[in-house]
């Protein structure tokens, strides 16, 4: 189950890379990604112990990636 969550987050990073190259969106949009990778690094090391309420922490998380991409995409149109 963590190694297929890595693997949809990965790919998640990978089509967004991708949506990002083709809307030319700028360098603010791809430091973005980055930092929703570390992100997504830090859900992987909280649901290692693969606990309950650890795994639903790192779930609610998923807001901060989304509003981190947003950010990116909205600095890349300034």
């Amino acid at each position: 189950d963590k190694l297929i969550v890595g693997l949809l987050q990965f790919a998640t990073l990978l089509l967004l890379a991708w949506v990002g190259y083709l809307a030319q969106l700028g360098g603010a949009f791809y430091w973005s990604l980055l930092l929703a990778g570390a992100l997504f690094i830090h859900q992987q090391k909280q649901i290692a112990g693969r606990e309950r309420e650890a795994c639903f922490k790192a779930f609610l998380q998923n807001n901060y990636v989304g509003l981190v991409v947003f950010i990116g995409i909205a600095l890349s149109y300034l």
